[in-house]
């Protein structure tokens, strides 16, 4: 039976494959249980055989209860976090001031449809850090041959040169 094919045992036991294989299935399944609890007994035996003076003798009891253990660690945490507060005041958050006093936003608010992931913005009047002038956007653009203004490093399409100014 080892070396045959499943068609060969089918033919030779006079069984369909399908029903030849639903029994081998089966088989297999019951030997993997019996094999399972050879092994989990094993195991158990062996848990059982520890002396119950081993197991306790490492144990010790706790210095403190939990209850003073967590009072103390909710102690530390206050600590924590009232110097982090402090350290927040401390610390210059002017950049993050949000610009237009109460009647700008209520204008702004009251004149616009907010959508979903939407943003609305005020105009504040104030430059940010790193803006350049006008001046400088005016210096990267090029004109044609007629004047015209076109994007970034771009010539005019009726000079017949395309070329990408680097």
């Amino acid at each position: 039976m080892q070396h045959k094919t499943v068609d060969e045992l089918a033919k030779e036991l006079d069984l369909p494959a399908t029903q030849l294989l639903g029994l081998f299935n089966r088989a297999i399944r019951k030997i993997l249980d019996f094999m399972n609890k050879v092994f989990e007994s094993a195991i158990g035996n062996m848990l059982h055989n520890v002396d119950a003076d081993e197991k306790t003798s490492s144990m010790l009891p706790v210095a403190q209860s939990l209850s003073r253990e967590l009072d103390k660690a909710a102690k530390e945490l206050k600590k924590k976090q009232e110097a982090e507060l402090q350290r927040l005041k401390d610390d210059d958050l002017s950049q993050f001031v949000i610009k237009g006093n109460d009647e700008t936003w209520t204008n702004v608010l009251a004149s616009s449809k907010i959508t979903t992931g939407g943003s609305i913005s005020i105009k504040s009047g104030e430059k940010r850090i790193g803006e350049g002038s006008n001046s400088d956007k005016k210096k990267r653009k090029s004109e044609g041959d007629d004047g015209k203004t076109f994007g970034k490093g771009w010539k005019n399409k009726s000079s017949g040169t395309k070329k990408f100014k680097r």
